[in-house]
């Protein structure tokens, strides 16, 4: 999992301190940053996931031509590392597997959201999602899936599309865990594993 937006010091107070300006156009709606990220958290929780480590960038500006007046952090760029409900980072080794977690007895994972949005119209409103995801404020947006990826419009309810994205991401959940566990109930026959055996494990005589 890559994140480049590691350390950048942006808490989730300093996301509601950022003042949401306002429309560009008559069909525009901008959102409060910390209304997209606190929706994700509670929807994640409702389904039994944990964010493990959450890391923020904002940057951007917009002028309101109305009243000239400058609004900073426009664009807001996410990247939050999941974990089953119980776990902490404690549970992973270094490179991200599953080291003890009790709270998983299925074996446990760890998955990465990651998050753009921006009330200039830069960006939608969009979430990838899944065990490898690339986010970066200089245009890398790409891994995982993507479970979301709406417009700053009018008719925009932000938990709803929130809500659909998540929906989606545990089905990919369930499928992968599905493909995982049909995989480790096949059985070779031994012609078969003889024919899968790497090049030079055979027996010498």
């Amino acid at each position: 999992m890559t994140n480049y937006l590691r350390n950048s010091g942006v808490t989730m107070d300093d996301l509601r301190a950022i003042e949401t300006p306002p429309a560009q156009g008559p069909r525009h709606r901008p959102i409060p940053h910390i209304d997209v990220v606190e929706s994700l958290i509670r929807g994640l929780e409702e389904r039994d996931l944990t964010v493990l480590e959450s890391d923020f960038l904002v940057e951007g500006e917009v002028k309101d031509k109305d009243s000239d007046r400058v609004y900073q952090g426009t664009d807001l760029y996410g990247y939050l590392t999941l974990g089953r409900k119980g776990e902490t980072l404690d549970d992973y080794n270094t490179y991200g597997a599953y080291d003890s977690g009790p709270a998983s007895p299925d074996g446990g994972w760890k998955a990465a959201l990651g998050l753009r949005t921006s009330n200039r119209m830069k960006h939608s409103l969009q979430v990838r999602a899944g065990g490898e995801v690339t986010v970066c404020s200089n245009g890398w947006f790409f891994g995982g899936e993507a479970i979301a990826n709406r417009l700053h419009t009018s008719g925009l309810i932000v938990d709803e599309a929130i809500q659909k994205s998540l929906d989606q991401f545990i089905r990919q959940i369930d499928e992968v865990g599905l493909t995982l566990q049909r995989q480790q109930d096949f059985v070779l026959k031994d012609q078969e594993a003889e024919r899968w055996r790497p090049c030079g494990s055979g027996r010498r005589t």
